[in-house]
């Protein structure tokens, strides 16, 4: 929150933060309107890196957005990735050990299974998806 604190106030930004115990928190993000015209041309794709290619990674995550970012992201690195919906889906993509992953990325809370469930389910099986393997320099 620090990173994004900072990089807000530095664009003359602000943050307000409503907190309840139990409820949980809302973030509003403000940031002053641009003086710069949109672009009126999309923006070239530059080519997708190779460093992570053939990165297998397993992401566990029950929000559609935030999954679909994360995947997008990994996909343009160059990541081979699965998305699992809920931590059960998760732990039976793991328990079936068809596929190896060099990365897993848990959320922490999810329905059937919280990310702290489907960790301790690979440290039980002994998976060789606990090492992660770091990508060719």
């Amino acid at each position: 929150m620090a990173v994004v604190y900072g990089a807000i106030e530095g664009h003359g930004g602000a943050i307000q933060v409503d907190s309840e115990p139990g409820k949980g928190s809302t973030f509003s993000l403000t940031l002053p309107r641009s003086s710069q015209p949109a672009p009126t041309e999309a923006p070239s794709n530059p080519p997708a890196p190779t460093k992570f290619a053939g990165v297998r990674v397993l992401i566990a995550e029950d929000e559609e957005a935030v999954a679909t970012v994360a995947k997008d992201l990994l996909v343009h690195l160059g990541c081979e990735v699965t998305r699992c919906a809920d931590g059960r889906e998760a732990a039976r993509e793991l328990d079936e050990g068809a596929r190896r992953y060099d990365v897993v990325l848990l959320d922490h809370a999810m329905p059937h299974m919280t990310g702290a469930q489907v960790l301790h389910r690979i440290a039980r099986l002994g998976s060789p998806t606990r090492s992660c393997r770091s990508p060719s320099r």
